[in-house]
C-alpha cells in the first residue's frame, strides 16, 4: 500500500520521525503543521507551536467580530485570549519554556475564521477566537508536560514569561 493510501485508511497508524518534526521546527512561523489526520468525526493534528512572551492579563475582546461566535456573557473573564476548535482535539507536549495555560469556559464575543483561512484549511478546522470567560481553569505548564485539549474546549495563554515550544 502506498503512503497516500495508508494516510487515508484509518486503520493505519501515523508515524512521525524525530527528523520530520525537527525539520518542521526549523521553519519560521508561529504554528507549523506536521500532519493533520482525519480520524472520523474529529481531526487529530500533530504540529509544533511557538508562543513568544505574553504579559499576564493582556487579552482583549474582539470589537465587532466579522463572523460572531461564542457567548455574550462576559462573567468570570480570564484575561486570556484563546481559541476553540470545533472538531479538533489537540495534544500539547511542552518541549521547552513554560507558561500559564487557560482551558475550559467559553469564548466571549468571539470571531470565527474565514472558510479559506489557514486555520480552517490547514491548521485546525472551524474555530472561534476571543477572550476566555466562564468556568475556566489556569494551570502552570513547563517543559516535559503533556496537555490534551478536547475538541470544543477554549484554550489560550494567560502568561508566558519567555517562550513556550
Amino acid at each position: 500500500m502506498n503512503s497516500a493510501s495508508a494516510q487515508d485508511d484509518q486503520t493505519y497508524a501515523t508515524f512521525i520521525t524525530e527528523e520530520q518534526w525537527q525539520m518542521v521546527n526549523e521553519l519560521p512561523g508561529v504554528d507549523r503543521q506536521i500532519i493533520s489526520r482525519d480520524i472520523g468525526k474529529l481531526n487529530l493534528s500533530v504540529g509544533i507551536v511557538h508562543r513568544g512572551a505574553v504579559a499576564r492579563g493582556s487579552g482583549q475582546d474582539n470589537d465587532n467580530p466579522e463572523r460572531p461566535c461564542g457567548t455574550q456573557d462576559s462573567s468570570r473573564n480570564s484575561s486570556a485570549r484563546g481559541i476553540m476548535h470545533i472538531h479538533q482535539t489537540e495534544t500539547y507536549y511542552i518541549a521547552s519554556g513554560s507558561g500559564t495555560l487557560v482551558t475550559g469556559g467559553e469564548i466571549y464575543n468571539g470571531n470565527g475564521f474565514a472558510e479559506d483561512s489557514a486555520v480552517n484549511t490547514t491548521l485546525n478546522g472551524p474555530s472561534c477566537s476571543g477572550l476566555i470567560v466562564g468556568d475556566w481553569i489556569a494551570k502552570h505548564v513547563k517543559e516535559g508536560d503533556i496537555i490534551i485539549i478536547p475538541a470544543g474546549t477554549p484554550h489560550g495563554w494567560l502568561e508566558v514569561p519567555v517562550h513556550v515550544d
